[in-house]
């Protein structure tokens, strides 16, 4: 296994616990909502990337941008 592929693996893993943390701590359905759809996509994205689809790099880069974007007013404040 390719390190790449390990450490979108490793991401999505950890995209999926974040929303499982986030909806038992705050009960938020949106934290679980978005943490299982990364967490897939980015999984998804593993699979396609071990299978030599190029467009699931741009899916992993699309999924951190969004994850990046929605987590910015937090750092920032």
């Amino acid at each position: 296994m390719d390190l790449t592929i390990a450490v979108v693996i490793a991401y999505g893993l950890f995209c999926l616990v974040g929303g499982i943390i986030g909806y038992a701590k705050a009960k938020s359905k949106a934290s679980l909502i978005a943490g299982a759809v990364s967490g897939i996509a980015l999984f998804a994205s593993a699979y396609g990337m071990t299978e030599g689809m190029r467009i699931a790099s741009f899916i992993v880069l699309t999924v951190a941008v969004l994850l990046l974007v929605d987590a910015l007013p937090v750092v920032i404040s």
